[in-house]
């Protein structure tokens, strides 16, 4: 076991790697002035020189990036060009927005997604399996925009039950929780269902049967065991989408996570906020397919051989 961490754990560093010197040249091989957006158009040559020393710039694009990784390993991704403040701190603030959307969305929609696929793979063919199909074509067909657009229509606007926009109360995370909830729940009850239906035809299951155990306790005790190890890998998935897909909802609800930050920041080409977010954001989805990876393992020690 501790040879498998090992391994998966190396191969994360040439994964990070690649991505910290992707988001560095395609910044730098970006049209547009950094010293620009810093000075001002109208500055002075003296001025423009002085900025472009002071943000490194006149120096070769080799030791621009090596001071990059060198601040990036010591949590400093610099001043943000429009904000002013520490790119560090922005994510800090920013990430913990996100996460308090996106973690009770990611939750629901696993306390939703197991008991309905599970219900529709068990009755397969039946109404309530195209019931949950439904449910599952109908995240899968509406954009999240439109899901959440309808969400701020029929409860904001109409009902006035929820506010539609900002951070405040608990009542603004009702929304974009909801949005979340069903923009997840839609691939995770289609993926339950899928590995439940695979599961059940399977010879353990016939053995099980054969041996007169309960369809109950086979379904609960012994399929679902068995299809819910696949949901680890795709739980990794979702952890990464959760750090970075969020952004539609972040932007149409008006809520400060980060996936907002890093639009603000492309829009207004904050390189600092940018290279800070994309490796952050990067980060995390490595690290949350790494603990996917040995949990795995755990589960199932079949894997570490």
């Amino acid at each position: 076991m501790l040879r498998y961490v090992t391994v998966r754990v190396l191969i994360l560093i040439p994964v990070l790697f690649t991505v910290s010197v992707v988001v560095f040249l395609v910044l730098h091989l970006a049209p547009g002035d950094p010293v620009s957006l810093v000075a001002g158009n109208q500055a002075p040559p003296a001025v423009r020189a002085e900025v472009r020393r002071q943000l490194h710039l006149d120096q070769p694009l080799v030791v621009q990036y090596a001071l990059f990784v060198k601040n990036a390993v010591q949590g400093n991704f610099g001043r943000s060009y429009v904000i002013g403040k520490p790119v560090g701190q922005l994510l800090y603030e920013r990430i913990g927005n996100t996460l308090r959307i996106g973690v009770p969305a990611f939750l629901l929609s696993y306390l939703l997604a197991i008991p309905l696929g599970v219900l529709a793979a068990a009755r397969h063919r039946t109404w309530n399996d195209y019931l949950v199909l439904a449910i599952g074509n109908f995240g899968v067909a509406v954009p999240e925009f439109i899901v959440s657009l309808v969400l701020i229509f029929v409860f904001g606007y109409k009902l006035g039950w929820f506010p539609t926009s900002g951070i405040g109360s608990w009542k603004h995370l009702v929304l974009p929780i909801v949005a979340l909830t069903i923009a997840s729940l839609s691939l995770t009850v289609r993926f339950v269902r899928a590995s439940v239906l695979e599961e059940l035809h399977g010879d353990y299951v016939r053995t099980a049967r054969a041996k007169g155990l309960s369809g109950r306790r086979v379904l609960w005790g012994h399929a679902l065991r068995n299809a819910l190890l696949p949901l680890i890998s795709l739980s990794a998935l979702r952890l990464g989408w959760l750090l970075g897909g969020t952004v539609v909802v972040e932007v149409v609800f008006g809520w400060p996570g980060a996936g907002r930050l890093l639009v603000d920041a492309v829009t207004s080409r904050d390189y600092p906020v940018i290279q800070g977010a994309t490796l952050v954001l990067a980060a995390g989805v490595v690290l949350a397919n790494l603990v996917a990876d040995i949990l795995y393992a755990v589960v199932d020690p079949r894997i570490r051989y």
